[in-house]
């Protein structure tokens, strides 16, 4: 019980966490095929897929956020260079350089 309690210590981390609104506009404007498109061409352990609510820019669906940063208008025509936006995040953070939204 003589242990010191209280300190916290940052913990960065390098991993990109992708989220994909699927609130129901979203949905109905293809959500679900881009989260299937990001899966199977973005095959990276530093990012992590998620699926969100809805994120308050429904007429600019279908959103996702790449850590803090919302894009919007993702088609399945423009998806690939979406996941190449992706993947330099994730890049930029493997090298341990701040991204834009640190």
């Amino acid at each position: 019980m003589g242990e010191e309690l209280g300190k916290i210590k940052e913990v960065k981390s390098s991993k990109v966490t992708v989220s994909v609104c699927l609130g129901s506009s979203c949905h109905l404007k293809g959500a679900y095929r881009i989260v299937e498109k990001i899966k199977e061409f973005l095959n990276d352990p530093q990012v992590e897929l998620m699926g969100s609510l809805c994120m308050g820019n429904c007429a600019e669906g279908v959103n996702l956020k790449v850590g803090d940063v919302l894009i919007s208008n993702v088609s399945e025509v423009n998806i690939d260079t979406v996941i190449e936006r992706i993947r330099e995040i994730s890049n930029s953070r493997k090298a341990g350089e701040k991204s834009d939204e640190e």
